[in-house]
This record gives C-alpha cells, structure tokens and sequence, in this order.
C-alpha cells in the first residue's frame, strides 16, 4: 500500500517447490483493525446487499475473489489471508467468482518434457480444445478424463489427476464456476476454509446493483467525467479512459453481454434500449460495488491494488464514498523444475569451464598432473622464444595434456555435460521459474509451509 512496506517472509525450501516469497501489504498488523472500523459503520443499504447475498450482517465480512479456475499459488495466498483474517476478527468470508465472461475453468498446464525440451503441455477438464472457452456459469458436468501423452516431469501426473479429482468431486454443484472454485479450496486441505461463494452475476440481481445502475442512469456525465478524472491522476494503472460519440453520449464503465462469448462498451443513450440483464460491470465498477456494500476488508493481489486506487478516487468523487481499506496478499512459488535457478552468469562459468578443465588437471581432480603441466609452463615462458628447447618443451606439455585428457575422459565429459545441461536449463528458464502453476500440482508439504507463514503472518501481527 502507498506508504507503508510491505510484509515479506522469504524463504527456500531445501525439497520439494521453492516458497521464495509470501507478501502481505499493508504490514498486517493493520488488517484486523481495518476491518473491525469499516464494520462498525455498516449502514442500513449495506445490510440488506448482505442479506440478499446470503452474507451476515453481525460481523465483519473479509473478501476477495477471482475467476473460477485451479489458481496458482499467488491467488491462493488470497484466499489464505483472508480466512486467516477473518478467524482473527471473529467474521466471515467472502468470495468473489467473476462468472460474466467465457474463458477456461477447467484448463490444467503443467511442464512436461517433449523431445527432451522442457515444455507447457495443458488440457482442459471439461474436454474444451484449446481455442474454446467455457461458460462459467453453465452447468457443472461430470468432468473428462486428461491425456498426458508428453512425460510429465517429475512424477507430476498425480498432480494433474489430483486436480482433476478435485472438480469431479463437485459434479453436483450449481454451475462450473461453483465446481472448480469448490475445487480451488479443496487443493488447500481446508486452510482457505469455507467462504461464502458470490458470483458476479448473483450479484447484478441484488439491491446494490440496481442502486449503481440507478445513478448511472440518473447522471451518466458525472459518473463519465469523474471515472476519467480518477484515470488521469493514476496514470501508472493503466486503465484507459472512457470515450464518448456524438450520436451515442458518454461512455459508462458497463459491457453489454448480449451472449456468453460477446460483450460490447455501452454509453448513456444505449441504456434505454439495452435489457437489465444484458448488464454487467467492468472491473472498476465491480470492485467498487464489492468494497462499497459487501466487505469490510477486500485483499486483492498486485495487479487489482493498482486499477482498485482509481476505483477509491472515482468513488469518493462520484458519489462522495469511502470504500472498504484493501490489501495486497500474493507469493511466489515455483516448481522443483530445475535444482536451483540458472543464471546467464551459471552458464557463461560453466561454458568457460569446460575447455578450461581440458587444459587444467586439476579440474578433472588430478593434482599431480596439475603441478607438472604449472612446471612446464613456467619453464615455457622462460625458454627463448622460437628455440627448439621451447617447442620441445611445448610438445612435452601437449603429450601430457592429451594422456590427461584420456585418463581422465570421463570427468571431462562431466564437465561438458554440466555445460550443455546450464544452457538448456537456462534456455527453459521461463518455465522454470513460472510462478503461475496450479495449486493441484503442489506436493501437500508446500502448500502447508505457504498456509503455515501466511497465518504465522496475520496471527503474530494481531
């Protein structure tokens, strides 16, 4: 958050995937504090948003959200803190499922080799080919079986399977966005506990929606002209902002969804034409709406705190609102791909090493060799340059080099080897180091070492 530092636990595992940083924003120590003060203004229309969303209305409510999808390690953070958070205030949970847009619920990547190249394979769960999305708010069904024909790396077949079984253990639930969010917090072993799940489109059937489109309709050049006002004095979100056309009036921050896969700008003349259903906000108005009415305490990850300050400046100077405080909560965690990160200066010793080792016994462990090959050398450089006494002496070292190199072959390889390995590994280091894996494809150990410094982060602070 503006002003105050972060709260980061580093650390590396000696096994398993690599814990190399959990982030809390502001110091945690704020968070409860935050959330007990925002509860205790709860106002009249903020009650009856709850209570229509099955949320309670006797204690604070902590929320976040994303899409319905087997999220990697940084959103799950998310999910972590803020049942961590709310067991600290003694309140609920909330979370937010973006069910108004197609995309990929179901989709599982993981690395897997192919050629031996390190590589992304991927499948989807409902049997969606890769250039299809899949309705979210559909109805759940039974999952399909994925085909791991590349050789998954280290063992991690379970892995993907174990994804797989998580979702079809919810084939019963009300729609896919509710079956693989289910999912979602079953792979934390209950560490995320058990929030009440809001999607996006339950919401725009609630009080609160019909309230933002009320003043949307009643003045949609202020809304217009203090959204882009906001956009201007955070220009480092980079959130565009709204246009206008002569025959259309303003732009508002709506899309039209006029089927699953097609959403379109809407501007204030449209809104008389356009069905309520067909309705949706875009992310500024959503958040919004989220820490207006729903929350106390909203934890989004690094990329909504940046957009969500414009939504704080919009709303105070829209409609004179202070929303409810957010944080920032995400980690990095990364995959046993490789023993440890490659770097370019790894590679450039290693390539210089290799050839360094064929003239130099000593990196091929013969010490004996090495300080008759350091004799010769010195006795080179004091001989009379272009006498035969050098060039015999020269030839005395090239022999001794080449039995050297014989004896040795196999330490030499070694170091070739270890060479050719560097550079490869570097060469794959984006999927190496790619913190964007799916929690289904981390061993139990981290994913309790990651619930373990998230709680250990938020308890110790309160």
């Amino acid at each position: 958050m503006s002003g105050a530092a972060p709260a980061t636990d580093r650390a590396l595992s000696a096994a398993g995937s690599r814990i190399d940083a959990v982030t809390l924003e502001p110091e945690p120590s704020a968070w409860a504090d935050l959330a007990r003060a925002r509860f205790a203004e709860l106002d009249e229309p903020s009650r009856n948003a709850r209570l229509a969303l099955g949320l309670p209305i006797d204690r604070p409510v902590i929320a976040s959200g994303h899409q319905a999808q087997l999220w990697h390690a940084g959103i799950a953070t998310k999910a972590l803190a803020m049942h961590a958070v709310s067991e600290a205030v003694g309140g609920a949970s909330c979370w937010i499922i973006v069910d108004t847009d197609e995309y990929a619920p179901g989709r599982l990547a993981w690395p897997a080799r192919r050629d031996e190249a390190l590589t992304r394979a991927e499948a989807d769960v409902f049997g969606a080919t890769p250039d299809q999305h899949v309705h979210p708010r559909a109805s759940a069904r039974p999952p399909a079986h994925i085909e791991m024909n590349d050789a998954v790396l280290n063992n991690l077949s379970g892995a993907v399977r174990r994804g797989c079984q998580a979702i079809g253990a919810h084939v019963d639930a009300p729609s896919i966005a509710h079956q693989v969010s289910l999912a979602a917090f079953d792979l934390l072993g209950g560490a995320g506990g058990h929030p009440v799940f809001v999607p996006v489109g339950a919401m725009l059937a609630s009080g609160a929606w019909d309230d933002l489109l009320y003043r949307l309709r009643a003045h949609p050049a202020l809304a217009h002209d203090t959204y882009n006002t906001a956009v201007r004095a955070h220009t480092d979100a980079g959130v565009l902002p709204l246009g206008s056309r002569p025959d259309r009036g303003v732009e508002l921050a709506l899309w039209r969804l006029q089927s699953p896969s097609v959403r379109r700008r809407v501007f204030e003349r449209d809104l008389d034409t356009i069905p309520v259903t067909e309705l949706a906000p875009r992310a500024l108005l959503m958040t919004l709406m989220v820490r207006m009415r729903l929350c106390d305490l909203f934890i989004h990850g690094t990329g909504g705190e940046t957009y969500d300050r414009v939504t704080e400046a919009w709303a105070q100077d829209w409609l004179d609102a202070a929303l409810a405080p957010m944080t920032v909560a995400t980690a990095d965690v990364r995959l046993p791909v490789h023993d440890q990160p490659v770097t370019e200066r790894d590679v450039a010793h290693a390539a210089w090493r290799a050839p360094h080792a064929a003239h130099h016994p000593g990196d091929l462990g013969d010490d004996t060799n090495q300080h008759l090959r350091d004799e010769l050398v010195e006795r080179i450089a004091e001989a009379e340059r272009g006498s035969a006494h050098r060039a015999a002496l020269y030839a005395e070292l090239h022999e001794l080099l080449q039995r050297v190199r014989i004896e040795r072959a196999e330490h030499l390889r070694a170091h070739q080897h270890r060479s050719q390995e560097l550079h490869q590994q570097y060469a794959e280091r984006d999927i190496a180091e790619d913190r964007t894996w799916s929690v289904a494809l981390l061993d139990t150990e981290t994913i309790e070492r990651l619930v373990d410094r998230v709680r250990a982060m938020i308890v110790q602070a309160d």
